[in-house]
């Protein structure tokens, strides 16, 4: 398994150790990437995807439950990133991954802190995808901006959502700057998209498959080259250092394609985590 979880790992990596430059670049050349995105997405989503596959051949291999479908509540954003690039067939899959481990208790990482923002993401995923309400983990705190956008986020009327939008821009913003003692982040949930409004930027898509307008947000956060939702679309595609990696790992036997059923199948056998 150590090999496997390596290669993973590596994709990983790869793909947030370039989330920095991705957003710089932008900024400077005043343009939204899509292909330096694209290739930054397909890295996380295939990191995600086989992590999620080792865990299930590891469950079903010691007969336990599994700890964790993720490694850190960012892997959420990857939804989010999928569903801004309009790769909407990965971003749903990998989105009922992220809900599925969620109602099982099987995204630690997620559920044992009040993470405000990664929790209305999924809350809002599963309301899209015409699935049950997500009840929040005993560990999740109310949050007035968060709890309202989840409430609104549909909602035609501009007047209503603006405010809410503006308000989650600024606790974006608030949440990645740096503390007076220099010491880290006010909040990890988005120090690494920083400049990138994923949680805003996913709406606004969700939105526009449903026939919905979106409203032009005035915000430092939203009057950059990140702040807008793509137009553009590229194919689904690999970085050359990326390519191999993957490669590989359908050679040994990974589908991302089959990982969805086969955890509910896990699931189903093995049932919720109790702790």
């Amino acid at each position: 398994m150590g090999i496997h979880n390596h290669m993973a790992f590596a994709l990983k990596d790869w793909g947030r150790g370039h989330l920095y430059l991705v957003q710089d670049t932008c900024i400077r050349t005043k343009r939204f990437d899509v292909k330096l995105w694209g290739e930054i997405f397909s890295a996380q989503y295939e990191y995600c995807m086989r992590w999620v596959d080792l865990r299930i051949v590891e469950s079903a291999q010691t007969q336990q439950n599994i700890r964790s479908l993720t490694t850190d509540f960012q892997d959420v954003w990857t939804v989010s990133l999928g569903f801004v690039l309009d790769d909407r067939e990965r971003a749903e899959r990998l989105a009922q991954i992220f809900l599925t481990g969620y109602r099982l208790h099987w995204v630690r990482d997620i559920t044992e802190s009040p993470n405000s923002p990664c929790v209305c993401a999924l809350q809002i995923l599963a309301q899209f995808l015409g699935e049950p309400p997500l009840v929040p983990d005993k560990n999740y705190r109310p949050h007035a901006i968060y709890d309202a956008l989840f409430t609104h986020w549909r909602n035609p009327d501009f007047a209503v959502l603006t405010p809410i939008l503006l308000a989650a821009c600024d606790e974006h913003t608030w949440r990645v700057q740096g503390r007076k003692d220099g010491s880290f982040y006010r909040g990890k949930e988005f120090w690494q998209y920083g400049q990138l409004p994923l949680e805003i930027l996913m709406i606004f898509r969700l939105r526009e498959y449903m026939g919905l307008p979106n409203p032009v947000l005035d915000h430092p956060l939203m009057n950059t080259a990140l702040g807008k939702l793509p137009t553009e679309t590229v194919p689904y595609a690999h970085h050359e250092v990326i390519g191999p990696v993957v490669a590989r790992m359908r050679r040994e036997g990974y589908d991302d394609t089959t990982v969805l059923q086969r955890l509910r199948d896990a699931g189903e056998r093995m049932g919720p985590r109790e702790d």
